[in-house]
């Protein structure tokens, strides 16, 4: 019979439903921007920032995947577990390339940077190779290097956001720097927070490292997106971002919460069904509401590139709509 669990119980419940998330959230960014990219109108980043969009996808979605079938068949496939430990790896270079590319005008000593890209990229190679080693050692006889790999990987990654720290931290004193002051101290806080997460996970809870490494890729993509694509921030991520969000606890609460209680009242006829369609009825009436709340809109062009007395009218019209439907 379902029941109640500690609250720490819950600490793998949160992550997965963080990781859901976040596999929506960058599977429909990495579509919007390859599709920009591929219409030439990607200026920010290039084909790297697609490509770490499409790197998280690929890694929440093998994550999600492993918990499915951990939870049907009670063991791991190593057809899972060797792709997403791969993936890992790519993060880093890619990380690197991507701010790299983004400063390397503004910088003094451009080869010495441009050689310590190439270096990541060769390290990252090299650990991944031992990685995935060490995960087929680990299915076939035991091999005890995955504790090794793991300390490589933490250590890694916070070379990583040390190196992209100081790298804004060199290139601020330039006024042609393609990102903002504000966007420039929002990085450099999530680079301080990305080296703290990894250099003491040890010291957390296993599921409460993994619940903070999950905030992490959150944390930047709103950042970017924000000051990149302003448009692309305020629709998907806050209005469309937030509803997703907001169904799933609500939906997963109602599933940790409801049905003890409702087991425990063990209805002998048809009316446990219709208590339990009551019971979620009021989701199914929060959620257009919610989503009609959570209507935002923006724009991003020139408007005085072509002036007229009514080359915006549309904008107003949509806004006058919503406004009125938000009264209603």
């Amino acid at each position: 019979m379902p029941r109640y669990y500690p609250w720490l119980a819950y600490y793998p419940l949160l992550e997965m439903l963080l990781c859901s998330f976040n596999a929506i959230l960058f599977i429909l960014l990495s579509f919007l921007c390859l599709r920009d990219y591929r219409g030439r109108r990607t200026q920010w980043g290039g084909y790297i920032y697609p490509s770490i969009l499409v790197v998280f996808a690929v890694l929440f979605v093998l994550h999600l995947g492993t918990e499915v079938v951990i939870g049907l068949l009670g063991r791991r496939l190593l057809v899972l577990d060797v792709p997403e430990v791969a993936v890992n790896y790519l993060i880093p270079p890619l990380v690197v390339h991507l701010f790299y590319g983004s400063e390397k005008e503004r910088l003094a000593a451009r080869r010495a940077w441009h050689v310590s890209v190439v270096a990541f990229y060769v390290v990252s190679f090299v650990l991944g190779v031992g990685a995935v080693n060490a995960v087929v050692g680990s299915w076939r006889s035991g091999w005890p290097g995955w504790p090794v790999m793991v300390t490589a990987f933490r250590t890694l990654m916070v070379c990583t956001a040390a190196w992209c720290g100081l790298l804004l931290w060199v290139s601020h004193r330039s006024s042609r720097s393609l990102l903002a002051p504000t966007q420039r101290r929002w990085l450099l806080t999530l680079f301080g927070a990305w080296i703290c997460v990894f250099l003491f996970e040890g010291f957390l809870p296993a599921d409460g490292g993994a619940l903070l490494e999950k905030f992490l890729p959150l944390g930047f993509l709103f950042v970017i997106t924000y000051y990149v694509e302003r448009s692309t921030f305020f629709d998907v991520l806050i209005k469309k971002g937030t509803f997703v969000f907001a169904s799933f606890f609500l939906l997963t609460l109602y599933f940790v919460v409801v049905p003890p209680v409702l087991m425990r009242l063990q209805f002998l006829t048809w009316i446990g069904t219709l208590v339990w369609a009551f019971s979620v009825w009021p989701i199914v009436l929060l959620a257009p509401w919610g989503h009609r709340k959570l209507s935002a809109f923006s724009v991003q062009y020139h408007p005085e590139s072509a002036p007229g007395p009514h080359d915006s009218q549309y904008l107003f019209d949509q806004f006058i709509k919503e406004m009125e439907e938000f009264n209603a």
